[in-house]
């Protein structure tokens, strides 16, 4: 089992910050002044979610006699924005490269999940739809690691089940443009299940990835379940290493798409090179996750645009440059860690560029952990706000998605569709601020 990792951190105040953008004269990030406090890096935010509704049990019922499956009848995670029913299946993607995370030589292997919409005005009878786990048990499991007194607790998670329509996709339906997702470092590819059916069932297909040996726990289809290797945790105490670990997520990706291409994932078709109409996607993700998305904006030409939630720059891109399409979605307390924002938002995105900011929201705000702990009746209380912000979750899930969503259609549109809200503030969202937007090769 894999324990929880956490580190104490001093963390001085952060300086006030100006820079000048092509909508505003100049955009003014005040000053934050930070105490000293432990910052829990677990190998998934969503391990804290889990063990605050333990501790909540515990309280409730202190003999440990009682479980949320036996006491809590099932909870759905709100997910269906658009106007599509979805499909939600895992698949194995077995690469030809030798695993550097590994703790044997071996060939590295990847588990995606795939959210594929049913287009066409394809409806999905109450009689399709299947209420399917929101994680594996053994992954709520490992997520809790060794904070658990009680190996029942685990089971904290079984109430919540997302809905899938279990129906065949016919061969005949087209699978929509296609999204690929990043989680953010140590995260699980389950843990962004809103936002990530809200944009299936919007059009999209989504493959979400798990990087093994670094999410917190991959579970294959022969059984087997891989948790973060030392070899991960050694390269994650520097820069450099964590540089490292940002080159291997690309590869992960970039395998993906090449697994995609051959037609070795299910559903999808495949995308032969003579093709008239080659693959292509646009990818984001979280935190680590959002960094990976630039990179591999940046250095494939099968993806056409990168969208970073809230995480800091790592290298190529940090030295570099992206000329593709960046959207940048900034939690309001802007982490230390990616205080190199407005350099890269101004230095290094030399294309069509736009950044927001979501009021009252944290850098986990990104899961889905608000969104569960509003479910559970946990926010504020055994779920500190620290962990999800103050926004309402049903308002952030709606920002993600409309935002999100915005930007895939401009930018698969080649700017011919509308973009009123990432190019100037809108009316309809006063509660997200706009920090700039910048049109390729202006410089700004």
């Amino acid at each position: 089992m894999a324990a929880a990792r956490y580190e104490n951190r001093s963390l001085t105040p952060v300086t006030t910050i100006t820079f000048t953008t092509t909508s505003f004269t100049t955009v003014t990030f005040t000053t934050v002044t930070f105490t000293t406090i432990t910052i829990m890096r677990f190998y998934s935010a969503l391990s804290v979610a889990v063990l605050a509704v333990s501790h909540l049990v515990r309280a409730d019922d202190p003999e440990n006699t009682t479980t949320a499956s036996s006491s809590q009848s099932n909870v759905i995670l709100p997910a269906q924005l658009g106007p599509y029913p979805v499909s939600i299946y895992d698949h194995e993607v077995k690469t030809s490269r030798p695993d550097p995370l590994a703790p044997t030589k071996q060939l590295r292997r990847l588990m995606v999940t795939v959210y594929r919409p049913f287009l066409d005005n394809f409806t999905c009878p109450l009689e399709d739809q299947s209420q399917v786990p929101y994680i594996p048990p053994v992954v709520a499991e490992a997520l809790l690691g060794t904070l658990l007194s009680s190996p029942n607790e685990s089971s904290i998670l079984d109430p919540v089940k997302l809905i899938n329509c279990s129906r065949p996709v016919p061969s005949s339906s087209p699978s929509g443009p296609l999204l690929l997702f990043s989680p953010g470092y140590g995260g699980i590819r389950g843990g962004y299940a809103s936002i990530l059916l809200a944009a299936a069932s919007s059009g999209y297909t989504v493959i979400a990835i798990d990087h093994t040996y670094e999410s917190a726990a991959v579970v294959f289809p022969d059984g087997d379940v891989e948790y973060p290797s030392n070899v991960t945790i050694t390269y994650d105490n520097s820069t450099s290493g964590q540089n490292f670990l940002q080159s291997v997520r690309i590869a992960d990706s970039v395998s993906i798409l090449d697994a995609v291409e051959r037609g070795d994932v299910p559903g999808l078709g495949s995308y032969p090179s003579n093709s008239s109409t080659p693959l292509s996607a646009i990818m984001y993700g979280h935190s680590f996750g959002g960094s990976t998305a630039v990179n591999v904006a940046a250095s494939d030409a099968r993806v056409l645009a990168g969208a970073n939630i809230d995480g800091p720059y790592y290298d190529p891109v940090a030295n570099g440059t992206v000329s593709k399409p960046v959207f940048m979605m900034q939690s309001a307390e802007m982490p230390p860690i990616a205080a190199d924002w407005p350099s890269f938002y101004v230095n290094h995105a030399l294309g069509w560029k736009s950044w927001v900011r979501p009021n009252n929201t944290v850098h986990y705000g990104y899961t889905d952990l608000p969104l569960l702990a509003d479910l559970l009746g946990l926010r504020g209380t055994a779920m500190p706000l620290e962990l999800t912000g103050t926004v309402d979750s049903r308002r952030l899930q709606e920002i993600i998605w409309r935002y999100t969503t915005e930007f895939f259609a401009s930018v698969l549109s080649n700017g011919s569709a509308t973009t009123d809200l990432l190019d100037r503030p809108s009316a309809e969202f006063p509660d997200v601020e706009f920090v700039g937007h910048g049109e390729a090769g202006t410089g700004q």
